[in-house]
């Protein structure tokens, strides 16, 4: 008990008296705590409840650890969302049970984090401790993936309506609501009035989902002093982009891990076989292409020295088992780097929201548009635009379309001319134009051409 009652003090300030004192008045009974179950995002402790009757009920009591990782209550909704849908289909997995709101709140609590969640105890050992077991041989990590192949079949069979966060309804069932981390809804936690155009979510497809995180920022940063006319250039451009894309694959959503690794997942250390995956909060739906390889294990197990040949060889059997499941349309979408080959997994994968400044919005539409041209999925003739703040400016604009670079070349190949100045390039004299008479403090901006932004009305 000497071990409970260091974490508790160092997570909580209190000792394991206070704590189930403080709990047992949340959730009406007498609670002792017997030992710690785990410690990440979550303090888990192995907990007796006991009721006014003296029956005893062993469970896992989840409280945040708010000073390590701000898990909000939101977050926790939906992971129990996620693991009631995935209970309800045969999926392994312990249900994370209802979220318990503490009034008053703990006095440890960050305000609007004071909330716990009650589930059953997990059977099983982490995979994290048994992937790397010299004991672990070739086919008991077979027997791990095969089960994770079966899970990645049953969520295939059972899409949801949108992309969103997962949530409940009013009758307590899971289903698909707003997406929190989009740009909509952040605009919206700030008060701003998003008309009624933009949406929250959750949206019925891909292309309106994008359209309203682009829609979002531009909200958010579009009127930035600094980096206002760069984002709406580049926005712009990305609008027009999304104009014309139609996508791969049907407008269906599914539910994905959002963090999965082998730390998430307990099996049976001598079957091999797959108990419970946990760790949903903040889970949400997504396109097949992060469904496919979502519980491809070595994906996302990372080692130093990798086994190549061992990946190459657990990576065929796994989209082997995909094809034996009936879907061998997921099998294309298996690749360890989703985003060189599909231009939404792209678009997720920069365009994030959630606690980004003008300078970040400005930063990863720049970033996206650039790749994007790199990859071949947008036009080379579009050009670019980048801002550079003036403490962060550099001998030379930046440029990013692949004629400037063309040109700047040539340009540094043109010989001396009589006074021994060489001669600019075309490149060069409109960067040259953009810039202020004094050129001093301001920033360094490439010469674009776009429609001025109307607004979102």
């Amino acid at each position: 008990m000497e071990r409970v009652r260091r974490i508790v003090f160092d997570c909580f300030g209190c000792f394991p008296g206070r704590l189930e004192r403080i709990i047992g008045k949340v959730l009406g009974c007498c609670v002792r705590i017997q030992g710690v179950l785990g410690r990440g995002r979550y303090l888990v402790l192995d907990t007796l409840l006991v009721d006014k009757g003296r029956s005893e009920r062993r469970v896992a009591l989840r409280l945040p650890l708010t000073r390590r990782s701000r898990i909000s209550p939101q977050e926790a909704v939906s992971g129990y969302a996620a693991t009631l849908f995935l209970s309800q289909l045969g999926g392994p997995t312990v249900v994370a049970g209802p979220i318990h709101v503490a009034s008053p709140p703990f006095r440890y609590a960050t305000r609007g984090m004071s909330y716990l969640a009650v589930l059953p105890v997990a059977d099983g050992v982490r995979l994290w401790d048994l992937w790397e077991d010299s004991r672990s041989t070739l086919a008991w990590r077979k027997r791990v993936l095969s089960d994770l192949a079966a899970v990645t079949l049953q969520l295939y069979r059972h899409p949801l309506k949108g992309i969103g966060d997962m949530a409940l309804a009013s009758d307590g069932s899971p289903c698909v609501g707003v997406l929190r981390d989009g740009a909509v809804a952040i605009a919206m936690e700030r008060g701003m009035d998003v008309g009624d155009r933009l949406s929250p979510g959750p949206y019925s497809t891909w292309k309106e989902y994008a359209w309203n995180q682009i829609q979002g920022l531009l909200l958010l940063y579009g009127d930035s002093p600094l980096y206002g006319g760069s984002i709406r250039a580049n926005a712009e451009i990305i609008l027009e982009w999304l104009e014309d894309f139609q996508p791969d694959f049907p407008e269906k959503f599914f539910l994905c891990h959002p963090e999965f690794g082998s730390g998430q997942v307990l099996v049976d250390p001598g079957s091999g076989h797959v108990e419970s995956i946990g760790d949903w909060d903040g889970a949400k739906t997504v396109t097949v292409h992060w469904l496919a390889r979502g519980f491809f294990l070595p994906f996302f197990h990372y080692r130093e020295k990798p086994d190549e040949e061992e990946e190459e060889e657990l990576l065929r059997f796994f989209c082997e088992e995909l094809r034996l499941g009936g879907a061998p349309e997921l099998v294309p979408y298996v690749t360890k780097y989703p985003e060189e080959v599909y231009p939404q997994v792209m678009f997720e994968e920069h365009i994030r929201p959630r606690e980004v400044s003008a300078e970040g919005a400005n930063s990863l539409l720049w970033v996206f548009c650039t790749d994007m041209q790199a990859q071949g999925f947008m036009d080379d003739e579009m050009v670019i635009q980048k801002v550079e703040a003036p403490w962060k400016k550099s001998k030379s604009p930046i440029t990013s379309s692949a004629q400037e670079d063309d040109e700047e070349k040539s340009g540094e190949d043109d010989e001396e001319d009589e006074d021994g100045e060489e001669e600019s390039g075309d490149g060069e004299e409109e960067s040259g134009e953009d810039e202020d008479e004094d050129g001093e403090g301001k920033c360094r901006t490439h010469a674009v051409e776009t429609k001025p932004y109307q607004g979102l009305d």
